[in-house]
């Protein structure tokens, strides 16, 4: 101990003890560093795995439901064309009778469940016929769909992107497939739309 000028006496703190004391506080800052390295490690690592797991679900998903879509649009197409069939049949007579058409979708209804809003669109674009009662009288001119089978003479099914359905005011599909007048004119066409669950 070393007395000052003043002789009051001065303690100076080990210098061996500062020396531990600074050595604790390192190697616990170097393990929580170290610890806490490892832990994010294993999080990043987890994290990482359940990122891959969920994209290969994903991946399955999408498979899955093009294939759906795929089998949905092909038994759709079936029952359009017979629609459009039978429809065209029925319009060779003149005057085309509503009531027999009505006939037609119903039946084709009852064996299609998984499509709604059956119809028959005239040359127009006018719904003359539907599954769906609130439908008949709307004028679909304007539709894609509509435009794209008066300027085409193709008769394959058409799959369009989803629109708001008018009177349900929903999200929907539509599927359709062009009608032809015995001369080949156009004469409408068969349309429906997929039910929200398949």
């Amino acid at each position: 101990m070393r007395v000052s000028p003043s002789g009051a006496s001065r303690a100076h703190p080990a210098k061996p003890l500062r020396r531990v004391r600074l050595g604790i506080i390192a190697l616990s800052t170097a393990l929580a560093l170290g610890y806490g390295t490892d832990t994010a490690r294993r999080v990043l690592a987890d994290r990482d795995a359940a990122v891959r797991d969920a994209l290969e679900r994903t991946e399955l998903l999408v498979v899955s439901l093009d294939e759906h879509l795929v089998r949905t649009v092909q038994a759709a197409g079936l029952i359009l064309h017979s629609a459009a069939e039978q429809i065209q049949q029925t319009l060779r007579s003149s005057p085309a009778d509503l009531r027999q058409i009505d006939a037609v979708l119903d039946g084709l209804a009852a064996i299609a469940p998984q499509l709604t809003n059956l119809g028959y669109v005239d040359e127009n674009g006018r719904v003359r016929s539907d599954t769906f009662p609130r439908g008949v009288g709307l004028d679909l001119s304007d539709r894609g769909y509509f435009r794209h089978h008066a300027q085409n003479p193709s008769t394959a099914t058409l799959l369009s992107e989803a629109i708001a359905v008018r009177p349900l005011g929903t999200l929907r599909p539509p599927l359709s497939r062009r009608i032809d007048h015995p001369d080949g004119r156009f004469a409408g066409l068969s349309t429906a739309a997929s039910h929200p669950s398949t």
